[in-house]
């Protein structure tokens, strides 16, 4: 039986679409190359460095310390040998303010200072790399908040605008890198380090002491700001209990319970001992690289 011509046409017009259409699919595939690029940028790209010898392992920077905002450098700023690529983001914002090489019998000294932070900005400096001529020293970490107990961990060094490091090749005689605060100047009393740390303490309001005997407060009061422990034997009374009791608060531990908690306990600076020497003692050219190798600061001398 003859079909209908129109509906042969029709019939074999929807195959020969259908053909068409399964021919001429365009399928899109994922960039594999972009998945697995191992390209880096300056900014926004935590790498560790190694951590000098014997010092802990160092992490990656906080995530709150935040993306720094790129430099605005003239080509006047930029040292000698160096390109405009080979600046950190940080650059100018962290500086070395002072490098002492020290002698054959007195200590070497890196001063650096955080003042081109803005506001909120913050950056972790454990793993930068200090390089001289002839030898380095990686910045290690530190304890933020010493804990009587003295058994604080250490961790990143972290700096806001107005903060400063001290770095020496002299060691801890705690074997802890240290920020200071209020009452740090008690530990001096227990462990001699080198450079002394200061002995500035919170002075005693004399209406705290008030109600002691006048031998009592005068002897506290000699004592008050100096971070001095009482002596074994303090010219006070035998059963001037009360008095005694005071005293035995006058030393590190009392000073901390009684000040941790207050806003301004935290001074702006670091301490860190290497028990290393890298500067050379007559001149050297010394670069403060970043983790991703690139130049924060130079100084020469």
């Amino acid at each position: 039986m003859i079909q209908n011509p129109l509906y042969i046409v029709g019939f074999v017009f929807i195959i020969a679409f259908g053909s068409y259409l399964l021919l001429t699919r365009t399928v899109t595939l994922p960039n594999f190359n972009l998945l697995y690029s191992t390209s880096t940028t300056r900014v926004g790209v935590s790498v560790t460095s190694p951590p000098s010898a014997g010092s802990s392992q160092i992490s990656s920077p906080p995530s709150g310390s935040g993306t720094p905002t790129s430099p605005q450098i003239s080509p006047s700023e930029i040292p000698s040998g160096f390109t405009l690529e080979d600046l950190s983001p940080f650059f100018h914002k962290v500086r070395m303010n002072g490098v002492s090489p020290g002698g054959l019998y007195s200590y070497s000294q890196v001063n650096l200072s955080a003042y081109g932070l803005s506001g909120g900005e913050a950056v972790d400096i454990t793993g930068w790399l200090f390089k001289g001529n002839s030898g380095s020293q990686y910045i290690p970490q530190a304890v933020a908040l010493y804990d009587p107990s003295g058994l604080s961990g250490e961790g990143d060094i972290v700096l806001k605008n107005g903060d400063m490091v001290s770095i020496y090749s002299t060691v801890s005689p705690i074997g802890r890198n240290l920020r200071l605060n209020k009452c740090i100047g008690y530990l001096e009393n227990a462990a001699a380090f080198n450079p002394s740390l200061s002995r500035n303490c919170p002075y005693i309001n004399r209406s705290s002491v008030g109600g002691f005997t006048g031998r009592c407060q005068d002897y506290i009061m000699s004592l008050s700001g100096s971070c001095r422990l009482p002596a074994a034997s303090p010219p006070i009374a035998q059963d001037d209990y009360a008095c005694r009791a005071f005293l035995d608060t006058l030393n590190y531990n009392g000073c901390y319970s009684k000040h941790a908690s207050e806003p301004d306990f935290l001074d702006r600076e670091w301490r860190v001992w290497t028990g290393s020497k890298f500067l050379d003692d007559r001149h050297d050219r010394v670069r403060l690289l970043d983790r991703q190798g690139f130049l924060v600061d130079l100084y020469e001398y």
